[in-house]
């Protein structure tokens, strides 16, 4: 979705054991994402309700009415932030769509940098902001929208992508099936998505792969062509360039996490440049 660059961050911090909030009700000049660490919360967003438990992100739009009250005692980190262009769409209110194992991810994450004294915590943080972003576009675009939310083509290829990701995707021959040109499908995709197309596809295998080294015991070689790659080198550079690790680093960060004994694995968003090229 949105790059680092495409990000203004207000402010993080941090609390924990929080049995109300300073702010129950009231308005802010900027988006809000707060990820839940412990308890829950209710809120209520413009005229929505919402109950946000651990392991939930919430999200709050700038300049937008809000109340809110604490039903159990929390912990959570928050983001203030504006996007740097004012033609960029925040998500909708309420609660972001990333599952739970992965909030969780970015919060063992963010409770490191928390305790961190490296100089760039800044940079690092809008970067942890930009992978909550994609992601949530990634869980949240696959369901199905009514007509004006969701165009019938971009939804066709998102289902198409998420079905096949252990091949080459085709960007013609996806056109042709939806008899639009080539360009006219990546505009559309660029239009309602706020990414590429194949930077939305780098992201669901990205997502796919983190699932398998973390849930299954398969080798790199063998998740490799599960998430669309010919072999494990082109994989594992992807994967690099994605998280800022290795896969097989990122299995042995992860795994070894309780014992705190290794660092944690770049929030980095997988976004990558678009290719030329229309097979991906």
């Amino acid at each position: 979705m949105n790059t680092e660059n495409e990000i203004k961050l207000v402010f993080h911090n941090r609390f924990t054991a929080r049995t109300a909030f300073e702010m129950e009700s009231g308005s802010r000049p900027w988006h809000i994402a707060l990820l839940l660490t412990e308890g829950s919360f209710s809120c209520r967003i413009g005229d929505q309700d919402f109950n946000i438990q651990k392991d939930e992100i919430a999200f709050f739009p700038k300049n937008t009415f809000f109340e809110r009250h604490v039903t159990s005692p929390i912990g959570f980190h928050q983001f203030g932030f504006v996007f740097c262009s004012e033609n960029t769409q925040p998500p909708v209110a309420g609660k972001l769509a990333l599952p739970p194992h992965h909030v969780r991810s970015l919060a063992e994450t963010l409770d490191r940098l928390s305790e961190s004294s490296r100089s760039d915590t800044k940079m690092l943080y809008t970067r942890v902001l930009s992978h909550i972003l994609f992601e949530h576009a990634v869980w949240d675009c696959p369901k199905q929208k009514s007509g004006a939310e969701q165009d019938p083509d971009v939804a066709y290829a998102v289902r198409y992508m998420t079905e096949h990701l252990q091949e080459p995707i085709r960007v013609e021959a996806l056109a042709r099936t939806l008899h639009i040109s080539r360009i006219g499908l990546l505009g559309k995709f660029k239009k309602h998505m706020g990414c590429t197309l194949s930077d939305f596809l780098i992201g669901l295998r990205m997502r796919h792969a983190k699932y398998l080294l973390l849930e299954s015991q398969a080798r790199i070689s063998e998740i490799a062509p599960l998430c669309g790659y010919q072999n494990a080198y082109y994989f594992s550079n992807a994967f690099k360039k994605a998280y800022g690790c290795s896969p097989t680093e990122y299995r042995q960060r992860k795994l070894c996490l309780t014992d705190s004994t290794q660092d944690g694995v770049s929030a980095e968003s997988p976004m990558a440049e678009s290719s030329s090229s229309d097979s991906m």
